[in-house]
């Protein structure tokens, strides 16, 4: 039998209500502290504009964030619309364009020539990323808010309504679908699953993270990482909404008013975990994993022991969008459009970058030196880090 739908769309007066608290407790918080101001730093790093188009459609109304891709020499990016263009890397020039003409809401998923990504009608495509030719569609049943996730054999969506399903990635046949246990008020969101060749993982609005086995779906273990606390619904809220991450057979795990997490990708055990409340995807890298928590405080915990490295609350309040890393650097953005470089030893600001494209959401994709920036009303910008 078919599990009753109990998200947030069951109980829109619960939405409703929430998103008015929320919205009131982020006004006094802004009213009483407000973004910190732009401190003043000793540059020693610095970014440089290589150029700067429009894709198309804005999603500002109704919040979705699109990540573009690259392919060989070319970025491939969409707007919600559907609009997906492949860009010379070099000068933002079109190599192609396809029209979809479809509302999107996850993408764009890539895996060696295939593209994938999602329709706010619960459609999942497959496009082949050297001509952008769609060479498959199918139903999903329900909204997917993540990008999709492929190998070889799969393309894997979490969809709104808990659920998991697994299509054959060349041709788009369902092969199965796990469903979890959902509370009956959410965050509008899901997390990002994690797929290998035999498990894939993933994180649900109840506070678990499973693994399941990529030829039927049966879960390998389960388990908690956050545990609902308080008595309003609100405050009970412990959606695993961020990426997951995997690095060194250690799975790092973000979630709403829960910690962070790393757990052990073998049988699923605690590693170790700190208070930290986040949207976004913790960034491991050699021996550090760095967290954006929801105050918009940057920080840094020891990778195998979850000892706290440094902490950076000068961006405080400015709206933070994801991280970026490399070696030596971590770039953020704010909703005032200004990118900020930091240290990866010491959290400190290194540097920043007027990018001006003031969104509260954006999307980052960086290969190598090169940082390209999406906003939710679709403008593109690609930055050098020198």
């Amino acid at each position: 039998m078919e599990r009753k739908n109990t998200n947030l769309y069951t109980y829109p007066s619960l939405l409703i209500i929430a998103l008015l608290m929320t919205a009131c407790s982020s006004l006094t918080e802004q009213s009483e502290n407000g973004p910190k101001a732009l401190t003043k730093y000793s540059m020693t790093r610095s970014m440089t504009k290589n150029w700067q188009l429009d894709l198309g459609a804005d999603t500002q109304d109704y919040s979705v964030i699109l990540h573009p891709v690259l392919f060989s020499d070319q970025l491939i990016a969409i707007d919600g619309m559907g609009h997906v263009q492949a860009l010379d890397v070099s000068n933002g020039s079109n190599l192609w364009t396809v029209e979809l003409n479809m509302k999107v809401s996850a993408g764009l998923g890539r895996h060696l020539n295939h593209l994938y990504l999602a329709s706010h009608s619960g459609q999942l495509l497959a496009l082949d990323s050297e001509t952008g030719q769609e060479l498959w569609r199918v139903s999903t049943g329900s909204e997917v808010l993540s990008v999709p996730q492929a190998n070889d054999k799969l393309v894997l969506v979490q969809s709104i309504d808990g659920r998991v399903s697994a299509y054959k990635s060349q041709t788009g046949e369902f092969l199965w679908s796990f469903s979890a246990d959902l509370p009956s008020l959410t965050l509008r969101g899901t997390s990002t699953p994690i797929l290998t060749h035999d498990l894939s993982y993933a994180g649900f609005a109840n506070g678990k993270l499973v693994a399941l086995d990529n030829k039927n779906g049966a879960i390998v273990w389960e388990q908690r990482i956050s545990l609902p606390k308080g008595r309003s619904e609100i405050d009970r809220l412990v959606d695993i909404d961020g990426p997951l991450q995997l690095d060194d057979q250690l799975l790092f795990i973000n979630s709403y008013q829960g910690p962070l997490a790393a757990v052990d990708i073998m049988n699923g055990e605690l590693v170790w975990q700190q208070p930290v409340s986040s949207r976004y995807a913790p960034l491991p890298l050699d021996n550090q994993v760095v967290v954006l928590g929801q105050d918009d405080h940057v920080s840094a915990y020891d990778k195998s022991s979850g000892v706290l490295l440094w902490h950076n609350d000068n961006l405080a309040q400015r709206g933070l969008s994801g991280l970026q890393v490399s070696k030596d650097a971590i770039i953020v953005t704010d909703q005032f459009g200004y990118s900020h470089i930091l240290s990866w030893d010491t959290g400190q600001l290194l540097g920043r970058y007027h990018t001006k494209l003031g969104s509260s959401q954006i999307s980052a994709l960086k290969y190598g030196k090169q940082l390209y920036l999406q906003n939710q009303a679709s403008k593109l910008i690609k930055l050098t880090l020198d």
